[in-house]
């Protein structure tokens, strides 16, 4: 072999040759992100290639800082555990993932502090969504009609304050006939109308012990928080 010795460091790797010569090759700095969905990959490098390379970098998704309009009603994407890089992000907009039916699995940005309404509505096959600490506010129908949502994780330190809903508005998981329990975050004063209307398999909400209040609010006209929950057997309310 013409080569000695391979050694590298964090910015270059160096050949050692046969006759003493060194060879230096700069190593590729910008990490570039291993989709596991082509077609999320597609979408994403329409729109945020920046280097014209047919791939996004760490750099370019944290970059993003917002995804209005790109996604929506897109039928062929299924996972997009990736957005988590997209640190950029502080919002994820109105009707962002609305209609992706085919979606299954999907990681939100740690830093995002609103889930706007409708965000992930008509996504009849996402299984599971974990909602970051940081998040404040879910808009009304955020998951509306999200039907084999099972698991609703909010992360530990959970900020969110309310889970609303209006007349005429659908609820938060206004639909989600999969779930079956949920924890609230001890933050949340107001559980508003038709928030889990519909979710027939819904058996146990806890709130948990040192939460403020829960506020259940069903004025004339309105649908009730639990409307339809047939399955409900527990809710668990704290002292406070």
């Amino acid at each position: 072999s013409i080569i000695d010795s391979i050694t590298q460091d964090e910015e270059n790797v160096y050949f050692i040759l046969s006759d003493g010569q060194m060879l230096t090759m700069q190593k590729r700095r910008e990490k570039v992100i291993i989709f596991s969905d082509v077609n999320v990959k597609l979408r994403c490098i329409e729109h945020w290639d920046i280097n014209g390379d047919y791939e996004i970098s760490h750099d370019e998704a944290a970059a993003v800082s917002s995804i209005d309009g790109v996604f929506s009603n897109n039928k062929k994407i299924i996972m997009f555990n990736e957005l988590k890089y997209f640190t950029g992000l502080t919002v994820i907009p109105s009707k962002a993932f609305e209609g992706c039916s085919e979606l299954v699995f999907l990681t939100l940005p740690s830093n995002i502090t609103s889930i706007e309404q409708s965000a992930f509505s008509e996504c009849k096959s996402l299984k599971r969504i974990e909602i970051p600490a940081a998040v404040k506010t879910i808009g009304f129908s955020a998951f509306y009609n999200c039907r084999n949502l099972n698991s609703v994780i909010f992360e530990l330190g959970s900020q969110l304050m309310s889970l609303p809903g209006e007349d005429h508005s659908q609820g938060v998981f206004w639909g989600c006939e999969s779930l079956e329990g949920i924890d609230i975050p001890n933050k949340v004063t107001l559980i508003g109308p038709g928030t889990f209307y519909g979710c027939k398999n819904l058996k146990q909400v806890t709130f948990q012990s040192n939460s403020v209040c829960g506020l259940l609010s069903s004025n004339d006209g309105y649908y009730g928080a639990f409307e339809g929950c047939t399955s409900l057997k527990e809710i668990l309310l704290p002292a406070s």
